[in-house]
């Protein structure tokens, strides 16, 4: 975790003096049932800015929060055109969050969730800054399959459930 948070600051300072670097707070979507908070960066693929490549990393937790703290990770990339976009996500769920590992509890929820989703983006005319996304997608879930020898296996756990989500964000 202390890694992910140094790559986190390390990206935020390398793309600080680019012109698309955004910050962005967001529920839902990727996160599940939880929320997070996030920067990357568009790049312009072609001089008249409507097409963008935009890979993001994320962080955050799960909801509630007073039930069992649950940290979570998200890295994806979405390709838009004008304020329509189409991406893939994926989250890393953990409830370790800041706990010594003597006092781990397995916990009944998935490992990794894939969220292949649509979305567009909403900017005020007002403000070139500020804007507001909304998505729309399928959750994939996945578990370690601890009956395996390979210690990473993943499973897949069943059917695709439909998924929305809400961020809010600032490009500097």
């Amino acid at each position: 975790m202390k890694k992910l948070l140094l790559l986190f600051f390390l990206t935020l300072s390398f793309n600080f003096g680019h012109s698309q670097f955004f910050v962005e707070g967001q529920a839902g979507g990727v996160n599940f049932i939880g929320v997070s908070i996030g920067s990357g960066y568009r790049i312009n693929l072609d001089k008249n800015n409507k097409h963008h490549l935009t890979p993001q990393v994320g962080f955050g937790t799960m909801l509630p929060i007073w039930h069992e703290l649950r940290a979570l990770v998200n890295l994806g990339v979405d390709y838009q055109y004008k304020g329509w976009g189409v991406g893939i996500a994926l989250s890393k769920f953990d409830n370790r969050y800041g706990y010594p590992d003597d006092g781990f509890i397995q916990a009944d929820f998935v490992d990794v969730i894939i969220y292949p989703n649509i979305s567009y983006t909403f900017s005020p005319k007002s403000s070139t800054h500020w804007y507001c996304k909304v998505t729309s997608g399928a959750y994939l879930a996945f578990s370690h399959n601890n009956t395996t020898q390979n210690p990473i296996a993943m499973e897949f756990q069943g059917d695709a459930l439909p998924g929305a989500g809400f961020g809010l964000g600032y490009r500097f």
